[in-house]
């Protein structure tokens, strides 16, 4: 199966790629229960060796609105720059951030429908799309392709409710109860209230850090423009009045929309996957 078992672990970029050990087996998938993640910020030297006692920790000034939106932005144009892509044509909140800044800058892009059809996969890339939920709503290209995805859009960009409830210490159940007809209400409910209230992990921004949804394979070149550690970093430093209007109604990224391609707003759904195939709202842990 290409891409699955590791020869070289220290060669791969391992911020965007993941790799789980056991014993002296390396691999980017999971496919040993017994198998754990070597956190991105560890050093694996030439004989895999690495110190799970060794965490990057991050500080960062308090970030403006303006200066977060900017911040954004050139995230997401310095990652398709320059590049023929490919998007999903969705009515999703950040893809449509995505293209709103492909289109002001004038970058090609095409986009595709994915229907969840594997007919024309090949079978080494049917069995990565079983064992992880991100290449299950990714389709198989054929010729060398940049795909650009949202992933990694409601970790980065403060919409995954653990996550800011961990960073602000606040009670947001409660949030929600009072945003009822917010963009990520329906979303909450579905998967997420019943994780919170459970009490503080002091380790939340490193396993925040290793999610792992989508990575590069064969001749396919995944482009994650939220995946960028100064987009979590400078968010965590917004204001909080400013994060709970992000992570209820996608407040600056739809601000990002309107300054780059106001007429997408149009496009959106008005609750996060409220119009995806079942298979695909996917409420992951």
């Amino acid at each position: 199966m290409q891409n699955l078992i590791l020869n070289n672990p220290d060669s791969i970029d391992r911020w965007h790629f993941p790799i789980y050990h056991k014993s002296n087996i390396y691999s980017c998938f999971k496919i040993n229960p017994n198998m754990v993640l070597i956190p991105y910020d560890h050093v694996v030297n030439d004989q895999i060796e690495y110190s799970s006692n060794k965490h990057i920790e991050f500080t960062t000034n308090e970030t403006s609105v303006d200066d977060y939106v900017e911040i954004v932005i050139k995230s997401i144009f310095d990652s398709v720059k320059d590049k023929n892509c490919w998007i999903a044509d969705t009515n999703g909140l950040d893809c449509n951030v995505i293209i709103a800044v492909m289109n002001y800058f004038s970058i090609d892009y095409q986009t595709y429908t994915y229907d969840g059809n594997r007919k024309n996969h090949p079978q080494w890339y049917k069995n990565i799309q079983d064992l992880h939920w991100g290449f299950n709503q990714t389709p198989y290209f054929h010729q060398p392709t940049n795909l650009v995805t949202g992933m990694y859009g409601d970790e980065y960009m403060l919409r995954n409710p653990f996550y800011v409830e961990q960073h602000c210490k606040i009670d947001i159940c409660n949030i929600f109860e009072k945003n009822p007809n917010c963009y990520m209400y329906e979303f909450f409910n579905e998967g997420y209230r019943k994780k919170m209230n459970k009490g503080y992990n002091e380790d939340w921004l490193q396993v925040l850090l290793n999610d792992y949804q989508l990575w590069s394979f064969h001749h396919v070149n995944v482009i994650n423009p939220f995946k960028n550690k100064d987009i979590l970093l400078k968010g965590l430093s917004l204001d909080q009045d400013t994060i709970m209007k992000q992570l209820t109604d996608g407040f600056i990224s739809k601000e990002i929309i309107k300054r780059m391609d106001p007429k997408r707003l149009d496009n959106l759904h008005k609750f996060k996957n409220i119009g995806d195939d079942p298979r695909f709202s996917v409420y992951y842990n």
